[in-house]
């Protein structure tokens, strides 16, 4: 065989090789595109909602401890932590609106359930919150006893509820973010 067309074909040889590098290069990146892209328009987001709205019933109650113990002697004061407590609890109603209408685009969620108990849980705490907030109202000392002890007994043990009750949702979409942020490693290392 004459040199020449050894060369040639090793040149062809190498060219196909080329090819076939690029062509898989080509693959995994649009792979690690489409994984980039789950990651951050839908598990973050997802991750974000959730805290939001685990967060907003939370704070909502720290604003009625203060509420309760400063309100009572400073009207304005009072006026000013009952309006901290329903726009955090409003704040917590767009993020729970949002994160609804970002599962529901994504398709069905084996976790519905912790949505239904955590929905279940916070309609009661906004009620006992309003009860306090009732009854610390009346200006009576026996009104702030009660309101006192409505708060230690039932709203911070419910409140600890409420929290674990999208434990499962968010350990299960923390796993997923996990997982494919892995699987996106292994993806770039693939392309290099």
């Amino acid at each position: 065989m004459k040199l020449e067309s050894k060369l040639g074909i090793s040149t062809g040889v190498l060219i196909l090789a080329m090819l076939v590098s690029a062509l898989f290069a080509h693959i995994r990146i649009q792979e690690a595109n489409r994984l980039s892209d789950v990651i951050f328009s839908e598990r973050v987001p997802i991750i974000s909602l959730t805290r939001d709205v685990r967060l907003a019933p939370m704070m909502s109650i720290r604003s009625l401890e203060t509420y309760l113990l400063i309100g009572a002697d400073d009207p304005k004061a009072a006026a000013r932590f009952r309006k901290e407590r329903r726009d955090r609890l409003a704040n917590g109603d767009v993020a729970h609106a949002k994160l609804m209408n970002l599962i529901q685009q994504l398709g069905p969620s084996p976790e519905a359930g912790e949505f239904q108990q955590f929905d279940t849980l916070l309609a009661q705490l906004r009620g006992l919150e309003e009860e306090a907030e009732r009854l610390n109202e009346l200006h009576t000392p026996a009104g702030a006893s009660q309101a006192h002890a409505l708060l230690i007994q039932q709203i911070l043990p419910l409140d600890a509820t409420l929290l674990a009750s999208l434990n499962g949702f968010m350990k299960s979409q923390e796993n997923q973010r996990d997982a494919e942020l892995i699987r996106l490693g292994h993806l770039n290392r693939a392309v290099l």
